[in-house]
């Protein structure tokens, strides 16, 4: 069956199903999409009806992609939850927090409001006191209506709500003593076993390893352990384009596959029997290190490829590759549609498709003179198909392209199958022989000290940034989605019309949003720190009344809006709120900024800016822990106030209602989000994340 063609229509229809979550016309659509079948299959197959056949296909695919998300997906928990008071479920992982333990609980008792409890299924994010004592597999009861998790506060930013989303959770609840119960649950299932196991694994690794960078590479690329990693650590890996060594995908399942068929087959034999009971041992030793790693859509992916393979190779069947690919792709969005939007599974299928797809193009455009510098080429090679076809998903999601990622490749690629290998041998010998464990744990830490140090050293190169804070819009990624769709097809058909397509598209590529006339002003949802951007003219002026904040924070709030419209944080100025400063088209003097077009009056505790302010502003700007009554800024009367996330509820409360009695536009950021505002020749435009 040609699954590929298959899987073109049957994904976007799949999309449309997941935008359009409540659908009320599944049965009747199916009803159609069976009759659209069974009228094709009905037609004749001659050269003037296949068209219609073709596209009746296409209509019935299409229909039934749009269908999977509706009987697949659950929403009934998402719903019946809103109202509950309580619920109960299986702890099925748990992660160390600084303060807290996270628990991902699945759920499937749940407390309605008049007291009765009813049979639900789904998942949730709980997060306990860190000293409680709980393991995989207990019961927890919570006498509490579960959180929903809370959009992006500042625009463009990461949606954890979506990400959680796409896995099935839609809530999480921080819990006091006296909000639950932990129940020890004695009768455990494989999954709990497997859980457990994995846990030892972590503690024994961090045991030998310490809990620093090593223990964090080394658990990531053997058994998949993420959590405690540092963000710097994974930034670094990020800008060299190696984080897929550190996520357990088919690179990893490949190794594993080779590994385990090399020790499984050392035994050759042509008795048919032997050689089933090989395979079959071969397919539970992969599936077991998938289970493992809690089995990444990338790992599943590779997983069914290994299995076809096998499959094939017991049935001296040739495997097809692509349609092996396509089947996989369409089983596990079938499984779960929500991973067509989980940026692992993005990558790990655009980058197979690459490798197999331009690799062996890209590799004979040179023959290399001698066998080391064709192994370089093969490496470099294999780099370079991988990265074309993820380059829309790194450049849209991360925005960043690795300059130098051939090179980390080449540095990378030949290491990560000595360190898983050399990292599951520790394991085993370090349960049974203890001493040559330790021997194996010393050339490891070796190794992956020489890894960090390289990584490090490639990021430092000149023109290592080039690739950073990339602006990325939604429409530019589909457009160079069809321009690799488009170079693909005539690689395969050498028809011209595909390269004159190719040609107007890069002529017709969307430019990144540009700052031309106008300027934006944003003030950020941040905690106790206030953070103010000024964009004007592809230039930034950041302010902010603590210099000292973390990095880091400061990072994840500003830098996808500022990617949004093409400025880089690097090239940003940085000033102190109650600074005295002034640029081309800008002042900021005495709590005072004033642009064209635009004054605003930044008010934190000194009564003195209505001395200095001799005219009334467009906009005041109130932040800080300081108390100071509303009614002594009656003189100022803006047209719009903006409440910090910085002040307290107290305060915000009697500004809001002095705002009301005023007439005054009142943006109050811990309520709505950052707010930001635009001026241009014609006026200027406030807005925030509920109005856009």
């Amino acid at each position: 069956m040609p699954f590929g063609k298959i899987l073109l229509p049957f994904i976007p229809g799949l999309y449309i199903g997941i935008k359009n979550p409540n659908q009320t016309s599944i049965y009747p659509l199916l009803t159609l999409t069976l009759g659209t079948l069974l009228i094709s299959s009905l037609i004749r197959l001659n050269n003037k009806r296949k068209p219609i056949l073709n596209f009746l296909l296409f209509i019935s695919i299409l229909s039934i992609g749009y269908t999977i998300p509706g009987i697949r997906v659950n929403n009934n928990f998402r719903q019946e939850s809103l109202n509950s008071k309580g619920l109960s479920g299986q702890i099925i992982q748990i992660s160390e927090k600084e303060k807290t333990k996270g628990l991902t609980v699945k759920v499937d008792f749940i407390q309605d409001e008049n007291g009765n409890i009813n049979p639900t299924n789904g998942k949730t994010k709980i997060y306990i006191p860190k000293a409680e004592k709980v393991e995989t597999g207990d019961r927890i009861i919570i006498r509490r209506k579960p959180d929903t998790i809370q959009k992006p506060r500042n625009p463009q930013a990461f949606n954890y709500q979506e990400y959680l989303a796409d896995k099935g959770i839609f809530h999480q609840t921080f819990l006091r003593e006296n909000e639950y119960s932990i129940l020890k649950n004695e009768r455990k299932n494989l999954s709990i076993y497997i859980a457990k196991f994995r846990e030892k694994l972590v503690d024994k690794l961090k045991n030998t390893f310490g809990d620093g960078d090593t223990f964090s590479i080394l658990a990531a690329m053997t058994i998949g352990y993420r959590d405690d990693m540092d963000p710097t650590l994974r930034n670094q890996f990020s800008r060299s384009g190696l984080m897929h060594i550190l996520a357990v995908s088919g690179l990893h399942i490949g190794i594993v596959y080779i590994l385990f068929s090399k020790i499984i087959f050392l035994f050759k034999s042509s008795d048919p029997r032997i050689k089933g009971v090989q395979a079959i041992l071969l397919f539970v030793g992969i599936w077991f290190y998938i289970l493992l790693t809690e089995a990444p859509p990338s790992a599943v992916r590779a997983g069914f490829l290994c299995s076809f393979l096998i499959l094939s190779k017991f049935l001296k069947r040739s495997n097809r590759i692509y349609n092996s690919l396509a089947a996989t792709a369409i089983l596990l969005l079938i499984y779960n549609p929500n991973w067509i939007s989980d940026i692992g599974f993005q990558l790990s299928f655009s980058a197979v498709w690459g490798i197999l797809f331009f690799q062996p193009s890209i590799f004979a455009c040179w023959t290399a003179p001698n066998k080391v510098l064709h192994y370089i080429w093969q490496l470099t090679s294999t780099s370079i198909a991988a990265q074309l076809t993820t380059l829309p998903i790194c450049l849209f999601y991360f925005h960043q392209f690795p300059i130098y990622f051939w090179l980390s490749g080449l540095i990378g690629l030949p290491l990560a199958p000595v360190i898983l290998g050399l990292g599951l041998l520790f394991l085993l010998l370090d349960m049974s022989f203890p001493a040559l464990g330790q021997l194996v744990a010393f050339i490891l830490k070796h190794i992956l000290h020489f890894l960090e140090w390289s990584i490090t050293q490639v990021n430092l190169l000149p023109g290592s940034n080039w690739g950073r804070e990339l602006a990325f819009s939604e429409s530019a990624f589909y457009v160079l989605w069809i321009i690799i769709f488009s170079l693909a097809v005539y690689r395969q058909t050498r028809h011209w019309f595909w390269l004159y397509s190719l040609l107007l598209l890069l002529f017709f590529f969307p430019n990144s949003k540009a700052i031309k006339e106008s300027r934006i002003l944003t003030f950020y949802h941040s905690r106790d720190v206030v953070n103010i951007d000024l964009f004007s003219k592809g230039r930034g002026l950041h302010l902010t009344n603590a210099f000292d904040q973390d990095q880091q924070d400061l990072h994840y709030i500003v830098s996808a809006w500022r990617q949004h419209y093409g400025l880089k944080s690097r090239f940003i100025q940085t000033a102190e709120i109650s600074a005295s400063l002034s640029g081309e088209d800008y002042l900021l003097e005495d709590g005072v900024l004033v642009l064209p077009g635009l004054s605003i009056a930044l008010l934190n505790k000194a009564p003195m800016i209505q001395e200095n302010c001799r005219f009334k502003p467009d906009v005041l700007f109130v932040y800080g822990r300081a108390y100071y009554p509303p009614a002594d800024s009656r003189k100022l009367a803006p047209a719009i106030l903006i409440l910090d996330r910085s002040i307290s509820r107290k305060q915000a409360n009697s500004w809001e209602n002095w705002a009301k009695k005023a007439g005054i536009e009142c943006h109050n950021i811990y309520q709505k989000g950052a707010t930001w505002i635009e001026v241009d020749k014609s006026g200027f435009y406030i807005f925030d994340l509920e109005n856009t």
